[in-house]
């Protein structure tokens, strides 16, 4: 098997999208997926976000990070092959449904409500969704 790498935030679109595709492809090219933390918002914490954003991007990104921190309590309890079927569930209650007209789609995410509700669905405790709020996962993080 080939080892791929691949480094996601939940709140990017583009990693989503590109994380199908390689769910498609996992299997036909027998590869071995290592779902990686990428946090947008340590990434750019150097930049000025009212400058280098549009406007709303702080938030999205602080919404990642506690996203992120949920899964790397995940991973330390229940191991690195825990993460994709996470961020597959993660992924799913952000972009793959259909909200109102009027509805902010990013409005729920990264909420306790939407954080035990992701957990539940991917079949894990919803204990991990205090995880959010633990700063002491961030090394973590920022290590990936």
């Amino acid at each position: 098997m080939q080892k791929v790498d691949f480094f996601w935030d939940p709140i990017c679109p583009f990693a989503w999208v590109t994380s199908r595709w390689l769910t498609q492809v996992q299997p036909r090219l027998g590869l071995d997926v290592d779902w990686r933390f990428l946090c947008l918002r340590f990434l750019n914490e150097g930049k000025d976000y009212e400058r280098d954003f549009p406007p709303g991007y702080l938030d999205l990104h602080t919404k990642g990070l506690r996203l992120l921190r949920v899964a790397a309590a995940v991973r330390e309890a229940e191991g690195r092959g825990a993460m994709g079927a996470l961020y597959t569930t993660i992924g799913t209650s952000i972009w793959d449904r259909d909200p109102a007209p009027d509805e902010d789609r990013m409005a729920p995410v990264a909420t306790p409500a939407h954080l035990r509700a992701v957990l539940h669905a991917a079949g894990l405790a919803g204990s991990f969704a205090d995880a959010a709020d633990r700063d002491d996962l961030d090394d973590v993080l920022r290590e990936e």
